[in-house]
């Protein structure tokens, strides 16, 4: 669509597909980082398994969130984020933020993953409104108080063949791609000591 949209003539600033701001040459360099990765496992028989993760640095939760949303732009859908400083001070009392160690880079791919797969699969009725909402809010992990980040959206549940099961396993796509995304997903979140789940609503 991009290619005829331009009569076939493409620059690094054209936008690939409407929802998402990724550009040509956005898109080229992130082909060429994932070439070569595959590569080089390739190279060393290994798997996907082999990925390596960034270096954790402490962040609040909220701020992350908010920085993804500002540094990106929505062109299929609106997005927000819902916050309730009184829920983390219910809990927490005057200290009211929890700090988590993560990779930022590592964290803005795993939301990347999570929105792209949201747009192409799930916007696809044109003319219609859709939303992405981003909440950020206290929960439990293994016992211990943590913050949880819940994406939802009001687009399609899954493609057709994929399962709920399916989605975080290596391999996985009905689309023809590696299918790793949804393993990254769950691989990084786990890596930085999290969990992760799907619900279909």
């Amino acid at each position: 669509d991009c290619f005829n949209e331009h009569g076939g003539k493409l620059t690094e600033s054209d936008l690939v597909w409407k929802g998402f701001d990724d550009t040509v040459g956005s898109v080229i360099a992130k082909l060429q980082k994932e070439i070569c990765r595959v590569a080089e496992m390739v190279s060393n028989m290994t798997n996907a398994v082999d990925v390596e993760f960034g270096t954790p640095d402490e962040f609040v939760a909220k701020d992350l969130v908010e920085d993804y949303i500002s540094s990106h732009v929505f062109n299929r859908c609106t997005v927000r984020m819902n916050y309730s400083e009184e829920a983390f001070a219910e809990v927490l009392g005057e200290r009211n933020e929890i700090a988590i160690k993560v990779c930022k880079d590592d964290f803005n791919k795993i939301l990347d993953n999570i929105v792209i797969n949201a747009v192409k699969h799930g916007f696809t009725e044109e003319g219609k409104t859709y939303y992405i909402e981003f909440d950020v809010a206290p929960t439990i992990i293994n016992g211990c108080l943590a913050v949880g980040i819940s994406v939802r959206n009001n687009g399609n549940p899954l493609p057709k063949g994929m399962t709920v099961e399916k989605v975080f396993q290596e391999g996985q796509s009905t689309s023809g791609s590696f299918g790793i995304g949804g393993w990254f997903i769950k691989s990084a979140v786990e890596q930085f000591g999290g969990e992760v789940d799907m619900n279909l609503f």
